[in-house]
């Protein structure tokens, strides 16, 4: 304790157990797992690059970082593994306090002179920042959060990634932190963009893009193909238009459709309504003098982008955020919303600065957790864009489940390892289909990780977000993408109707570009990446290209 509270040498960052599971080299078969993006393995030996590798947990804090701005993928999980001889041993590390305020600390061979390969949890105790963006300055006082890490040890068919996603897995149901939902139904997402904002002589007006008259005309058409699951996220339902206007005055665009319009298609399908109560836009429902967010450096979170028409985006404080929310409970009830889809609040986790009070990642935490149990405890199911761990049990579905990791030259391996936690417990929904690059590809990716499919569409030509902040979505049309939509839906459809609810048993390479899943239910499914092609074993048996 003595040490902890030295004023004269600060102690800024602690290891537990560093060289727990740590190998020489290339004399023991095995990797580090390291949950990055869908997951990532680094084989002992391997990489092109030998160095030490220092990533956040969660997000960057963009309290203490305000420029931190970084298209990567997320450390999701608070934990890190490995396996010492595939299929013999294995260790699963969780992160169970001090999460927020920690880094994976990774040290291959080679590095400094070193022949160990290990990783460890490096627990962040004070933070460095600019005062005032200008003075270096440290925290005088260290996170108050207790550091604890958990241990599970693994053998035999346990002891490779596969078995350590179900370790975890397991881990969180048993906790309470996981809510069993998915009902093993084979769905597709469709986000449709009903409205965005443009500009107009003076300010901006509202143009539609999307009337719910034309989203059930969709709906039908889909369902008359037998597709009938559907997961719809509605984008831009408000007065305003979707960008620049969250969170959203609580209030159905008549120009879309009317009150009963919006009310009979809440009754007749499984619909989410899209929102941010934590990076707010221009034009949204929020004091820019009360809510906006100050970092460490005194100075407030605002983000600055290219737009054609808003061209600053801001943070919020936590508590704000939470009592923004809270206030619309009872205006989501009126309209009879029961589903929402929240942005940014999954993902986004920083530090804030309010007269004088340092409010660190692990509060905002504890006030997001909140928020989101308000809306369980009022009956409204929640729907999360690429969420951290610690708000998994608030969900019903994932929004956007990376498909990749980073890719890092001194990853070894790109492995379905978030994914597989998520398996048979939670529906999850990749990225939008529509905006592959080589979807093909992409589609077989999806399926070898259980994602569900999902497209963002309109009614009118896309050339009409040309002057919104929408003007990157350069093809939704529903009438160019429909036999898309139809073909590739039934294409996939033996697929994820045999793996059902099902957690993954294995997963084994045959060969390269080759997989053999094993699901819990007895069902094998083989993917075939080089000829863009998979067959359920055992069924009808017979190759399926897409």
């Amino acid at each position: 304790e003595e040490c902890l509270n030295d004023k004269k040498n600060y102690l800024a960052t602690i290891k537990i157990a560093p060289a727990l599971g740590a190998t020489i080299h290339d004399k023991t078969p095995g990797y580090l797992v390291v949950p990055d993006g869908s997951g990532s393995l680094i084989r002992y030996g391997e990489p092109s690059t030998t160095v030490r590798f220092i990533k956040n947990y969660y997000s960057v804090d963009y309290g203490v970082t305000p420029n931190g701005y970084s298209n990567e993928h997320d450390l999701s999980l608070p934990i890190y593994g490995f396996v010492n001889g595939i299929n013999q041993d294995g260790c699963l590390a969780v992160i169970e306090s001090g999460d927020v305020s920690c880094d994976l600390y990774i040290n291959l061979s080679g590095a400094v002179n070193s022949k160990i390969n290990f990783q460890t949890a490096q627990f962040k105790l004070r933070n460095q920042y600019l005062l005032y963006g200008i003075n270096r300055a440290t925290e005088d006082e260290r996170v108050g959060v207790d550091l604890k890490l958990h241990y599970e040890f693994v053998s035999n068919e346990s002891a490779n990634y596969v078995g350590l996603a179900n370790t975890y897995q397991n881990y969180l149901l048993e906790k309470g932190l996981f809510s069993k939902s998915s009902d093993g139904s084979y769905k597709l997402r469709i986000d449709a963009l009903m409205s965005e904002s443009v500009k107009a002589l003076v300010g901006s007006t509202n143009v539609t893009m999307t009337s719910v008259e034309e989203l059930n005309n969709m709906i039908k058409e889909l369902n008359e193909s037998n597709i009938n699951d559907l997961l719809l996220v509605l984008l831009g339902w408000n007065k305003s238009g979707y960008s620049g206007t969250v969170p959203y005055d609580i209030k159905y665009n008549n120009k879309v459709g009317s009150k009963k319009e919006f009310k009979e298609l809440n009754s007749n399908n499984e619909v989410y309504y899209y929102n941010d109560y934590v990076a707010a836009g221009e034009k949204g429902d929020f004091s820019k003098r009360t809510d906006v967010a100050r970092s460490l450096q005194r100075l407030r979170l605002i983000h600055q982008y290219d737009s054609n028409l808003y061209g600053e985006g801001y943070m919020l404080y936590p508590e704000s955020s939470k009592e923004l929310g809270i206030k619309n409970i009872k205006k989501y009830n009126k309209l009879e919303i029961s589903n929402l889809a929240l942005d940014s609040i999954g993902y986004l986790l920083y530090t804030t600065y309010y007269q004088g009070n340092i409010n660190h990642k692990g509060d905002s935490k504890l006030i997001y957790q909140e928020l989101l149990q308000t809306f369980n405890d009022n009956e409204i199911k929640i729907a999360l864009h690429r969420p951290f761990a610690y708000l998994f049990a608030y969900m019903n579905a994932y929004l956007d489940m990376p498909l990749y990791s980073n890719q890092f030259n001194y990853y070894t391996d790109t492995v379905p390892f978030l994914p597989y936690v998520f398996r048979g417990v939670i529906d999850y929904y990749a990225g939008y289909t529509n905006f592959f690059a080589n979807q093909e590809e992409q589609l077989i990716r999806a399926l070898d990780y259980g994602a569900y499919q999902s497209y963002i569409l309109t009614s009118g030509e896309s050339r009409e977000l040309k002057y919104t902040d929408s003007f990157y979505l350069y093809t939704t049309v529903y009438d160019h993408w429909k036999d898309n939509i139809i073909n590739n839906y039934n294409n996939l459809k033996d697929g994820y109707l045999a793996m059902g609810n099902s957690s993954v048993k294995s997963r084994t390479v045959l060969e390269p570009g080759l997989v053999k899943i094993t699901y819990s239910n007895g069902k094998v499914i083989q993917i075939d990446y080089r000829n863009l092609c998979y067959k359920v074993e055992g069924g009808k048996d017979k190759w399926i290209y897409l």
